[in-house]
């Protein structure tokens, strides 16, 4: 072994003989507790998204520009694009605890939103897959004049 090499394995050795930062917390610190649990956006089909917004006590979110949703949008949503700098401080008037669906043009800019309303707080999010697209090529209906 040249010097450099026998420098490497003694530091490789007292590296593997010291007790890992995981040995040293006591059993369970690792678990989050039941209210520290991270809730995750879940996507659904057009056909499960039309069955549940439609339920009293959700709050129906579209994602897109004004100009957009001038264009047609699911009837009863709301428009906050989600592009716009106070899209978090427009959020913050909705009710956290209630469910939340959210939909833009093509399913990715509501993911965004999706993951924003989870990390405010929101405990219930749904991001309809395919966004508005999805939705009037499966025959669904848009409005545009509420």
């Amino acid at each position: 072994f040249t010097p450099m090499r026998k420098g490497i394995v003694l530091l490789l050795l007292i590296g593997l003989s010291q007790p890992s930062c995981s040995q040293n917390k006591p059993s369970g610190e690792n678990q989050p507790s039941k209210t520290e649990t991270k809730m995750t956006l879940v996507h659904i089909d057009t056909d499960a998204f039309n069955a549940l917004y439609k339920k009293a006590d959700v709050q129906l979110i579209d994602v897109r520009t004004p100009a957009e949703y001038a264009e047609g949008h699911l009837r009863g949503s709301l428009n906050i694009d989600v592009m716009n700098n106070q899209f978090l401080e427009k959020i913050d008037d909705l009710d956290p605890s209630k469910p939340v669906y959210v939909y833009c043009r093509s399913g990715q800019r509501s993911t965004n939103a999706g993951n924003q309303f989870i990390d405010a707080g929101f405990t219930e999010v749904y991001n309809l897959k395919g966004g508005i697209l999805a939705w009037q090529s499966e025959g669904f209906p848009v409005v545009d004049d509420e």
